[in-house]
């Protein structure tokens, strides 16, 4: 039996206040003090800004959440890192990205990371799918379907805020 907590709209509820919530621009503190905001496609982390994972084979990852063929890198005898090929990759992967996501209604509040696309290797070839992707039509029914449910829960409103943690 599914909890409420469970239920999509429930879900959809809980990002939408995860990045339209006053929640979202005090623990974004950074943003506050930026004259000019600059957003990146999709919600990827940059390499080595939040955390690194050693796989058991020597691998240096992005996180733990993410197929090996996107390693940084190995640590063997030393530590083998080429920033110059990091940087050109993320770079090809963003600018890719960046032809889709501006098309995107939620491109400001994507929280989608690349490396969980499909076929993201095939950057800039219609095998990349990006099944988050909301055109103006996409975006108002997703708007009506978490207001509807707001209004018929409004208590979730104060929950989610109170005695749910999101991550990013």
């Amino acid at each position: 039996m599914l909890l409420h907590e469970d239920l999509l709209p429930f879900h959809e509820l809980s990002n939408f206040l995860k990045y339209f919530s006053i929640n979202s621009y005090v623990s974004d503190i950074l943003s506050t003090l930026c004259v000019e905001n600059k957003y990146f496609p999709a919600s990827t982390c940059f390499p080595f800004s939040k955390k690194i994972f050693l796989t058991t084979h020597g691998q240096l990852m992005p996180c733990e959440r993410i197929d090996y063929k996107y390693s940084l890198g190995e640590v063997n005898e030393g530590v083998f890192l080429n920033i110059s090929q990091i940087v050109q990759q993320y770079n090809a992967y963003y600018k890719c990205l960046e032809k889709y996501c501006r098309h995107c209604y939620l491109y400001r509040f994507c929280g989608l990371c690349m490396f969980h696309l499909e076929n993201l290797k095939k950057e800039g070839t219609e095998k990349m799918v990006c099944h988050y992707f909301h055109n103006q039509k996409d975006f108002q029914l997703k708007l009506s379907r978490i207001f509807s449910f707001l209004e018929k829960h409004p208590n979730d409103f104060f929950k989610i805020l109170e005695d749910i943690i999101i991550v990013s």
